[in-house]
């Protein structure tokens, strides 16, 4: 589709309602109620912008007879060749993976998600050593719900909280805070229960840690750009496989984004991801939501074209449970449209509103990519 930038800063809508405030911590944790942010007004034509018939047909970053070169250099030059294989190399994991798993890897709203452990001054509490810029080890295929500490080699949180989280996610897949099990709670043999988490980080006087909090941010970080060189590697192999990945995690993405609001993690938890102080952003802070739009962007355009014929992928998230406002999916047609308008869409909406908001150049970058 093809949108102008004076056509979209003129379209508004106001925000309906403001994201309520975190719920209580079953470990006692409190909200410290620290920043609040106040969203830009949407142009008033926005809502028909959205209901508007916007149908992309085909890729248009990288067009089939692009593609097509691109495949053929890709097995003629060794420069090109070295790049296929690193790629293939890194995201084995996510070709391996099957589509449910790919499905359920990716935390809702309601999973707090913070760039750091630790930000007040804290070392590792089990060694005391400083983690520069934030060293903290997270494996998200062999153990995604722990952290360990680069000196001591200690893990965090001394809870079972992979568990915990399995046990608070809903019927469609979505976290749910003190849904858990409270058993779940409890430290594991010999470990110290002043360092259990349930999702809202350890709060000790002035100091904080967040090890499920960080999990979630690295598992958003990892998918996003797992997605992003998927995207790649099905353009420069022509691989359907490997755009079939990177359509299931644009679905799951476009299933929990428009609900994606960092405002209450950084107002209620204090936490941080690159918001710039302002406290917004979606699915991280505003300044790097910017990378996100622009990527995923990218990305559902570079895979288009195969997801217009990927049936299996269209039985697929049909057979998931998703809220009534998803609309149907059953064609390849539909879940090109779902991620269109839960997605694309959002990604104008977040821009329009503050949500995806950078440095000069980055919102528009993230704007141009998704018009």
């Amino acid at each position: 589709m093809t949108i102008r930038c004076s056509h979209l800063a003129a379209m508004a809508l106001a925000l309906a309602a403001s994201p309520a405030a975190g719920a209580p911590s079953p470990l006692g944790n409190q909200p410290l109620q620290r920043r609040t942010a106040t969203l830009k007004a949407l142009p008033a034509d926005f809502g028909a912008f959205l209901a508007a018939d916007l149908r992309k047909e085909h890729s248009r970053l990288v067009t089939a007879a692009m593609r097509r070169n691109a495949s053929m250099n890709a097995g003629r030059y060794d420069w090109a060749k070295r790049r296929v294989s690193e790629l293939q190399t890194r995201l084995a994991p996510w070709l391996k993976a099957t589509d449910k798993a790919l499905w359920d890897l990716l935390p809702s709203q309601e999973m707090p998600r913070d760039f750091f452990v630790h930000r007040t001054g804290a070392g590792c509490p089990a060694c005391a050593a400083p983690v520069v810029y934030n060293a903290w080890k997270v494996d998200i295929w062999k153990s995604p719900w722990t952290v360990s500490c680069p000196s001591c080699r200690t893990v965090f949180p001394s809870n079972d909280f992979a568990s915990y989280y399995r046990s608070s996610l809903d019927a469609m897949g979505r976290f749910r805070p003190g849904a858990g099990d409270p058993r779940f709670l409890e430290p594991r043999a010999g470990a110290e229960a002043r360092w259990a988490d349930d999702g809202t980080g350890v709060h000790q006087g002035d100091q904080r840690w967040f090890f499920a909090a960080r999990c979630a941010f690295v598992i958003w970080q990892e998918a996003l750009r797992a997605t992003a060189e998927l995207a790649e590697l099905y353009t420069l192999t022509d691989d359907p496989a490997a755009a079939h990945a990177a359509g299931v995690l644009l679905a799951r993405t476009a299933d929990l984004y428009p609900e994606m609001d960092y405002t209450p993690h950084a107002r209620d938890w204090d936490m941080e991801a690159s918001t710039g102080g302002s406290g917004l952003g979606r699915i991280q802070g505003c300044i790097w939501e910017c990378f996100t739009v622009t990527d995923l962007a990218t990305a559902y355009d570079h895979v288009f074209d195969a997801l217009l014929e990927d049936t299996a992928l269209a039985a697929f998230v049909a057979a998931q449970p998703g809220t009534p406002d998803r609309g149907a999916v059953s064609t390849p047609r539909d879940v090109a449209a779902m991620i269109q308008r839960r997605l694309i869409m959002e990604g104008i909406r977040g821009v329009l509103d503050g949500r995806v908001r950078g440095n000069p150049g980055m919102h528009q970058t993230a704007m141009a990519a998704a018009a």
